[in-house]
């Protein structure tokens, strides 16, 4: 509370005050004592997510915000060991991990942004901007090699959001770049999230000039199947397959491929087992070794044409 009587809020939304965590009253309520939120939850669910979690702190600010994450992180081990800790961290999430708080956050700036302005040309507010395939790159390759080592996996990597406008909306309706951008997903390392809709081709009702994305963002699902795209739903089904069933797109590291100008290319490697990504949203010719099309599930060998394969080399 300020002197005046008024409190400290998030966004200055009324309904929405801030906790203090320097005061003891919040630590039990919220930390320590056992009807602690996330204390309780733990012993029924899994995983936590934090809300605007670079947000938490002393005297309404941010201030010892690593301090409190890390505390928060400890109560739900201590009431479920195998729990996953992570928060929505809407900025560059490096610093926050680096200080051993959390068990990973969503990747904003090192995965949906970078991959989003580079397909769709407008940044997450809708300002022009011109990122080329290998400034792309290069966004994706720092923000993994800053990571902790034991985070890579764990990372929320995701597309759209209830907070940003839906990938396909901001692709203007192009499901091919849609596409590629889930198969990209889906390579990279980390936990990838399907924000509901996206797996039917969900978009927004708002014109492209109108640049928004909540409310519109969190349109109904549509449940009239008439309304889904079932191209979409059979790539998203057989990538969440790939995903499962082999262990170097889960568990395996990231090195670069170079497969010329306009394409984005790496491999996955895990105890000798490799799967090789390509995604060129203008297309390109590649060459390549006998192998497998894993999202086809077809042999294919020398020279191919695609916008974006997933590849296990025989």
């Amino acid at each position: 509370f300020y002197p005046d009587g008024s409190y400290a809020t998030f966004w200055g939304v009324k309904s929405m005050p801030k906790l203090d965590y320097a005061s003891p009253l919040t630590q039990e309520r919220f930390v320590h004592g056992p009807r602690a939120p996330i204390r309780y939850w733990m012993r029924l669910a899994h995983g936590f997510r934090l809300d605007v979690a670079h947000s938490i702190g002393e005297g309404g600010t941010n201030r010892k915000n690593a301090r409190w994450l890390r505390a928060l992180a400890r109560a739900a081990k201590e009431e479920r060991p195998e729990a996953v800790v992570f928060g929505e961290l809407s900025y560059d999430a490096i610093p926050t991990l680096r200080a051993h708080t959390l068990d990973g956050a969503m990747h904003y700036a090192g995965f949906a942004h970078p991959v989003m302005e580079w397909l769709s040309g407008r940044d997450v507010h809708g300002r022009p901007v011109h990122l080329d395939t290998q400034e792309t790159w290069r966004v994706l390759w720092d923000h993994y090699q800053a990571l902790p080592v034991q985070l890579r996996h764990s990372m929320y990597t995701l597309l759209s959001s209830h907070d940003i406008p839906r990938a396909l909306w901001r692709l203007k309706g192009d499901v091919e770049r849609f596409k590629l951008a889930y198969a990209l997903l889906f390579a990279f390392p980390g936990s990838p999230a399907i924000y509901y809709g996206d797996e039917v081709g969900l978009s927004q009702p708002n014109p492209y000039a109108k640049w928004q994305g909540d409310p519109y963002c969190r349109a109904p699902f549509p449940w009239e199947e008439s309304a889904w795209n079932l191209e979409v739903l059979t790539l998203i089904r057989r990538l969440v397959k790939l995903k499962r069933t082999h262990p170097a797109l889960r568990l395996g590291g990231l090195l670069p491929l170079d497969a010329g100008k306009g394409v984005l290319a790496f491999k996955r490697r895990y105890r000798g087992q490799e799967v090789w990504a390509f995604f060129a949203p203008e297309g390109a010719r590649l060459t390549l070794p006998p192998g497998v099309d894993l999202i086809a599930e077809k042999e294919v060998a020398g020279e191919v044409e695609a916008t974006f394969l997933l590849f296990q080399p025989v």
